[in-house]
């Protein structure tokens, strides 16, 4: 078909894999149109494991397409020389299936799913490419009958399509493809399905010295079970990958979604230790007997099903009631696919779902029959963020809380008609989405109070009239604040963080609506937020981070008694902004979070950039500590690397989280915080990590910063801003304001942020004052939506993170005035985090794709 070759994109400095149409195709308009197709459709598909399309072009008569360059070997290479551990195994399948699924609910077939069409990043991520042979579910069409090898980019050509065959590679083909009838997405199923065996086993299901004997394996005889040539698998992977290659293909998984949701469950019992890994002696045996039907495993062992389903973990007892979460059977639907989701909440009658869409800066409302999966828009996109959304009781209206246009901190609740019209605005200044009294007349929210640091817990009318303050709580977090309220009406929950003897805890606490009295049920020492009474009473959800993992999960405590157990235990990351349970407390959405960051670095204003890491998620946080760059990665640690991404060593030798760096002006030292035994420590160890030693403060939020004179640390803490010196001693309370001041490179300007309401509406101050106090040198307005603020490496400018059109970009912000600009010109893609080297003539900074997407988890609701 063609040669792909490695290539650099000049202008933006990426490294790009430019795929060119051979000569003798190229004269052929089946393939040069195949060709366009590939790019079409492969470029429709916005996914992190499917390889991304950045253009097709044509250049001196070739045609080419330009797309994303992967460091990795492909997926049947990789088997070869690296045996697969059964956690790798799901890691991997689960991805394949996520992009499968994301590409089935745009309407793009595969029709070439296969080994060689994977590839595996040094970071364990699969990207599926070649969609060379895709095609629209929607076209309706037969397949066609090429007249050339269909496959590109193959390592081998031992299964490849033989000119005049069947669309697809033989060994990997589905008996409807096989036989060229019509196709749709559980073709590619059956195709991942012997992907997944060769996982498995190392052999190919279908196997023959001919295609003729091949095609007739795939049409007339089942493969040898998974578990007979590798009786290490479980018995539950070994029904996974027999209902996959089912060559009915009605009893088949009749979606990529479903086959997910298995694997995703599978992994959750295997990694948890409640499920055996080895299907020896009786497991085995009992496998065989399993009926090969999606909602219903039956064991013919009657005697051992019990002790099966307790090893299991597939379910456990709530107190005194014996009701049961059925977790086995859950079912797991990925609601959006967009990757740009963010706030949801389910209709009562789970007919609807509301969600937000992200589109950089600008934020729109949409309404998802889930049935049909057709969508409206009921608000268009606005330079807003909507932070929580409820329906009211009977279904017909969408309660909202979005931000002031001026700051995302200020915020309104509205109501909406579900299905669109003008919106209503009922409060200002709350918080958290209402959450409604079981007779529907009364709502619950909160609303942050920036002077007291407190949340109030507030209770009002349904139309927001008669507001009273229930409760105050010394805590303060607006961003993810959150009330839900009891099905039999008598309380509220909520999750405080609070300080227990220089402890964090986040506190799952109800309140009583008829006296305000606050009772605690459970302390989380990770965070926690997103608090959902189920309606029967008996326990609450709340999304908490592992503390192994550091990704988001769900948690149920039991209430009276304040038990905690694992709701889910896989490889998401769910948000915490965002958990809604129905009414009926048998199903919930939340917000799935998937990142992808790389390391670049330019020229000191921005030009010349190019990519030096590949693989590792790192960047979220950047320093220079001399000619080398710092930061954190994946598993929240600092490393070390050279500025062209070689030599990476790890700064320092613990293994507690790490949560923030900063690298003293002289060089010498780097200050940075850890997250032990369920509190914030200050520790300062030498520029290259070494001698590291901690140094005793009051409690810590999290942030801290070398002081300009290199002397001392500055840190974050409640309320207020602290130094204490490098060698240890007594803190002292610092004039600036509550949160992270940023200081000029020598020392004598400080940079912090400023809100206040005037007139009704929040106005928001980028304030540079002098460093030893006094009136206020420079004030900018804060343009919508800056992170990252800091200053110019020659104090002349303020330099921030900000997205506008779809892309994020440094700008910078000149003190003597005038509009900011961007120092980076990137047209997409999100930015983390960016720094300049002590000389200010290099400029690190991350980018990558942050992606977010509301999934449903339904059917958990056992039996009484």
């Amino acid at each position: 078909m063609g040669t792909v070759w490695l290539a650099e994109d000049l202008q933006l400095g990426r490294r790009v894999a430019l795929k060119f149409l051979s000569e003798d195709m190229a004269q052929h308009q089946a393939a040069l149109d195949r060709f366009k197709l590939e790019a079409r459709t492969a470029s429709s598909l916005n996914h992190p494991n499917i390889c991304t399309i950045y253009e097709i072009g044509e250049a001196d008569g070739e045609y080419f397409i330009a797309m994303e360059y992967i460091e990795g070997e492909p997926l049947d290479r990789y088997m070869g020389r690296h045996k697969l551990e059964l956690d790798e195994l799901l890691d991997l399948a689960i991805q394949i299936a996520d992009a499968l699924d994301a590409a089935h609910s745009k309407g793009v077939l595969h029709r070439d799913v296969k080994p060689g069409n994977m590839l595996v990043t040094p970071r364990g991520q699969v990207k599926i490419l070649d969609f060379g042979l895709a095609k629209l579910i929607a076209a309706g069409r037969a397949a066609e009958q090429p007249t050339y090898a269909g496959a590109t980019m193959v390592t081998s050509s031992e299964h490849l399509t033989s000119p005049g065959m069947a669309v697809g590679t033989t060994a990997f083909m589905s008996p409807e493809q096989a036989r060229g009838k019509e196709l749709d997405a559980r073709s590619d199923l059956f195709s991942f399905g012997a992907v997944l065996y060769e996982m498995a086993t190392g052999k190919l299901p279908f196997d023959g010295e001919t295609a003729a004997v091949i095609f007739d394996g795939i049409l007339n005889r089942d493969p040898v079970p998974p578990i007979q040539i590798n009786p290490q698998l479980p018995a539950k992977l070994d029904e996974i990958i027999r209902t996959a290659l089912e060559k009915d293909r009605d009893l088949r998984y009749q979606s990529a979604a479903d086959l997910r949701a298995e694997l995703k469950r599978l992994k959750r019992a295997t990694s948890s230790g409640r499920v055996p890994v080895t299907a020896t002696g009786s497991t085995a045996a009992t496998a065989k007997a399993v009926a090969r039907g999606r909602s219903k495993t039956i064991y013919a062992v009657a005697a051992g099903a019990l002790a099966l389903a307790i090893a299991a973990g597939i379910y456990f007892l709530r107190p005194a009631h014996e009701h049961l979460f059925d977790l086995q059977h859950m079912q797991i639907t990925q609601v959006t696919t967009t990757g740009n989701a963010g706030a949801s909440a389910l209709s009562p009658d789970r007919r609807y779902i509301v969600y937000v869409l992200r589109d950089g800066a600008l934020e729109s409302l949409w309404v998802q029959q889930l049935a049909t999966g057709s969508n409206i828009q009921i608000l268009p996109p606005e330079q807003v963020h909507f932070v929580a959304l409820n329906f009211t009781p009977d279904g017909n209206y969408v309660m909202f809380v979005r931000s002031d246009k001026a700051s995302i901190n200020f915020r309104y609740l509205y109501r909406i008609p579900a299905l669109g019209g003008t919106a209503q605005q009922l409060l200002r200044d709350i918080d958290s989405a209402p959450s409604f009294s079981p007779d529907g007349t009364q709502i619950a929210y909160v609303r942050g109070v920036l002077d007291s640091r407190a949340n109030l817990i507030l209770v009002a009318n349904a139309d927001g009239s008669g507001e009273r303050v229930l409760a105050e709580r010394k805590s303060f977090s607006p961003g993810a604040a959150t009330v839900s309220w009891s099905g039999d009406g008598k309380n509220l929950a909520v999750v405080s963080p609070e300080t227990r003897n220089n402890t964090s805890e986040w506190v799952v606490e109800t309140i009583s609506v008829k006296t305000g009295e606050v009772r605690d049920v459970y302390p989380f020492r990770t965070g926690a937020q997103a608090a959902a009474w189920l309606p029967d009473g008996h326990g609450i959800l709340v999304v908490a981070t592992d503390a192994q993992t550091g990704r988001g999960q769900i948690w149920f405590v039991s209430y009276p008694d304040g038990k905690v157990s694992r709701f889910t235990n896989d490889l998401t990351d769910y948000d915490a902004c965002c958990l809604h349970v129905t009414r009926d407390g048998d199903a919930l959405v939340a917000l799935q979070i998937r990142v992808s960051s790389d390391i670049w670095v330019a020229g000191g204003d921005g030009s010349e950039a190019r990519q030096i890491t590949s693989g590792d998620i790192l960047g979220a946080q950047l320093s220079w500590v001399g000619n080398r760059i710092t930061t954190i990665n994946g598993r929240a640690q600092w490393v070390l690397l050279n500025a062209d991404g070689t030599n990476q060593t790890p700064l320092t030798n613990d293994h507690y989280p790490h949560i923030s760096l900063s690298v003293c002006h002289d060089g010498k030292h780097v200050v940075y915080t850890t997250w032990r035994e369920g509190k914030f420590e200050i520790w300062r160890a030498d520029g290259d990590g070494s001698n590291a030693t901690r140094i005793p403060s009051g409690y810590v939020v999290g942030t801290v910063n070398c002081s300009p004179d290199s002397k001392s640390a500055d840190y974050t803490s409640d309320p207020g801003v602290f130094r204490v010196p490098l060698e240890g001693g007594t803190p002292e309370k610092l004039d600036v304001p509550f949160g992270t001041a940023r200081y000029s490179s020598d020392g004598k300007m400080v940079l912090y942020g400023s809100q206040k309401v005037e007139n009704g509406q929040m106005r928001s101050k980028m304030i540079v004052a002098p460093a030893g106090g006094g009136a206020p040198l420079y004030s900018f307005d804060t343009p919508y939506g800056v992170t990252n603020a800091l200053f110019t490496p020659d104090d002349k400018g303020i330099a921030y993170l900000l997205t506008r059109n779809r892309a994020t970009n440094i700008w910078e912000q000149k003190l003597s005035g005038g509009d900011p600009f961007p120092l980076t010109k990137f047209t997409s893609g999100d930015m983390f985090a960016f720094a300049w080297s002590p000389d200010g003539k290099q400029l690190a900074f991350s980018r990558g794709q942050r992606n977010t997407d509301v999934v449903m988890m339904s059917q958990f609701h056992g039996e009484q």
